[in-house]
């Protein structure tokens, strides 16, 4: 009986129950991509997984300017204006346009990302393949978006599980096919796994859309789809330009905010297979400690992140409408609900990676070096953790800017550190700007918000 007294209690608190099912499917989905990194570590090797590590900066990149302050910014209007389709209609638009827009660039583009940019020649045929990935990752950020500002969990979930099991089925598939040939898995077929991924994705969030617009009719009238579609090319072309402002005017900040954080990550990226060079390291050996950094030890550190970033995902529709509505008492105790969370499950975390890191390198990766990483980065999490909750609500109160700020940094001391002291100390001393540069972020986003309820206070 108690049991049901408390799922009765979870499905009156939608924010409860949104991220009850977000972190759920996130924690499959981290689950099985973790076992999917152990996989790659194991049939493609740690050069061979830096390898595939190195084309992500382009991609998130793209998707960073085609799809991320876009989702974010339709979640935003969806949760806080009762004619909320149009910004999803307009933003779903202009997604598309773009992604289509990046697919061609790289495709064409690619020698030339790859021997200039990348400093990596083999990475040509994977950035090709991977470009068809943008368009459907872009369209379903926007139908995520959507969901999210509805308060519709379900099919963001469902989807988020999908691609999971789509990218892991699916390269084992194709690793079934060549072990029978007596061939090896490379890079690319990684890349494959990732773009049949995007495309399930895609059909799961279509399907999901379609079949919530048109749950109420009995049954289904697919005669009105014409009309349907006719509705929504009036919308596009009679949007208002308030409308169409206000949308640019969120996404605008929000998509510079992710192309430069991605502009930062990406030259992290690069930078430390080239500095670990210069610290005496062979190319081979470069990829493969950044492999195992990257696609190993970050792997474990970012797992129990699903919670926060499930959590993270609702409170900026929360924190908007609330802001909308005038009710500080809710933002306030949302902030300090956040925070405590966010300190209390890095805390729990940095000590169970502390005793298992090296069980975690031995056992699961067969990397020792992997073991070693995850033993030093879990200082990172509680400040880590914490830092993506206080962004979300920062962001839902609207000063995007100022997350911007934060957020760029904590990137220029990485990146200086990569820069200036890797040749002379190799791995430690992006491991050590990494947890300062993630202090900093913290205590900046915690001054911001202190600050913007001292003077509110005054002002009262």
């Amino acid at each position: 009986m108690e049991v049901f007294v408390i799922l009765n209690q979870i499905k009156k608190h939608p924010l409860i129950l949104g991220t009850f099912l977000l972190t759920g499917a996130g924690i499959i989905s981290r689950i099985l991509g973790f076992f999917y990194r152990i996989f790659l570590s194991r049939t493609i090797g740690a050069s061979g997984l830096g390898l595939y590590q190195l084309i992500f900066p382009v991609f998130t990149l793209c998707l960073a300017i085609s799809a991320s302050g876009i989702q974010t910014a339709i979640s935003r209007y969806v949760a806080a204006e009762k004619n909320g389709k149009k910004y999803f209609y307009c933003g779903l638009f202009i997604s598309s346009v773009l992604s289509v827009l990046f697919t061609l660039a790289i495709y064409f583009l690619a020698p030339w990302i790859a021997e200039d940019i990348l400093k990596e020649p083999r990475t040509e045929e994977l950035l090709r393949l991977m470009s068809f990935a943008l368009v459907p990752a872009c369209i379903h950020s926007c139908f995520n978006g959507y969901y999210y500002g509805r308060k519709i969990t379900v099919i963001p979930s469902l989807c988020q599980i999908t691609e999971q099991l789509a990218r892991v089925f699916g390269t084992l598939l194709i690793y079934q096919v060549l072990l029978s040939q007596e061939l090896p898995l490379e890079p690319i077929h990684a890349v494959w796994g990732l773009v049949i991924s995007e495309l399930a994705g895609l059909l799961v969030n279509v399907t999901g859309y379609f079949g919530s617009e048109y749950k109420d009719r009995t049954p289904i009238d697919f005669s009105s789809l014409p009309q349907d579609l006719s509705a929504f090319s009036r919308s596009m072309t009679n949007f208002t330009q308030n409308a169409f402002a206000s949308l640019l005017a969120m996404a605008f900040p929000l998509t510079l905010n992710h192309v430069l954080m991605t502009l930062s990550h990406s030259m992290e990226h690069l930078l430390i297979p080239q500095k670990l060079v210069a610290y005496g390291y062979t190319p081979d050996d470069a990829l493969g400690h950044f492999g195992v950094l990257s696609g190993m030890a970050m792997s474990v550190i970012f797992f129990p992140a699903v919670i926060t970033n499930s959590l993270s995902v609702l409170l900026l529709p929360r924190i908007s409408e609330a802001k909308a509505k005038g009710d500080s008492n809710l933002v306030l105790d949302t902030i300090k609900g956040a925070l405590c969370f966010g300190v209390a499950l890095g805390s729990l975390c940095t000590f169970i990676f502390l005793f298992s890191s090296e069980w975690i390198g031995t056992y699961i990766f067969d990397n020792a070096l992997a073991g070693f990483y995850v033993q030093i980065l879990s200082i990172l999490c509680p400040f880590m953790y914490t830092s993506h909750l206080l962004s979300s609500i920062v962001n839902g109160l609207g000063y995007v800017s100022l997350t911007l700020a934060c957020n760029l940094s904590g990137c220029a001391i990485r990146i200086a550190a990569i820069w200036f002291y890797m040749p002379t100390y190799g791995m430690y001393a992006y491991i050590i700007a990494m947890i300062i540069s993630y202090v900093v972020i913290m205590l900046e986003l915690i001054g911001i918000i202190w600050l913007r309820y001292k003077r509110n206070s005054a002002c009262a």
